[in-house]
């Protein structure tokens, strides 16, 4: 039996390494806790409950200690790549920035010494930002390149104050 830690994405498995791991039969609002097991014994109950079509899921318990991050991730569906804020770029680079409820596409501004929200064409928006963890962006949220042969002639996105608006 493949133990149940390898099919849990990356950047969960961390977090999960000494969880005691539980099932749950569910029939509506109703169930039965089973538990706790070590990851490849639950693996092996979850596999033969789904076999047999007895409606189940897995649980871990991770610890009385509530981690907000790994909570945050989990309701998202993706543990990301997060950081800490004192490594966050404070060149002008766009970065994910988690604050509090929601992720927000966010870049340093040196003006006032802080984190603005940005819109996905780069123009300020509201208050600045306090995030408690950033990570780069993902392919699929970069913007397109807007090489500028006068002033930025790379591939990048330009933040020059003329083409950002700030």
């Amino acid at each position: 039996m493949t133990d149940i830690l390898d099919e849990i994405p990356d950047g969960y498995a961390p977090s999960l390494k000494d969880a005691e791991w539980f099932i749950i039969l569910s029939r509506g609002a109703f169930g039965f806790r089973y538990g706790p097991y070590a990851a490849e014994k639950a693996g092996e109950i979850l596999k033969q409950c789904t076999d047999e079509g007895i409606p189940c899921y897995l649980t871990a318990n991770c610890g009385t200690e509530f981690d907000w991050d790994i909570a945050r991730d989990f309701a998202r569906g993706n543990p990301g790549d997060w950081r800490l804020m004192g490594s966050a770029p404070k060149d002008g680079t766009e970065v994910m920035g988690d604050c509090s409820d929601v992720e927000t596409r966010m870049v340093w501004w040196e003006k006032l010494e802080c984190w603005r929200e940005l819109l996905p064409d780069g123009s300020s928006v509201g208050k600045p930002v306090h995030p408690q963890r950033w990570r780069p962006l993902t392919a699929a949220e970069r913007r397109p390149a807007t090489p500028h042969p006068d002033h930025n002639p790379s591939d990048e996105w330009c933040t020059c104050p003329d083409c950002v608006g700030f």
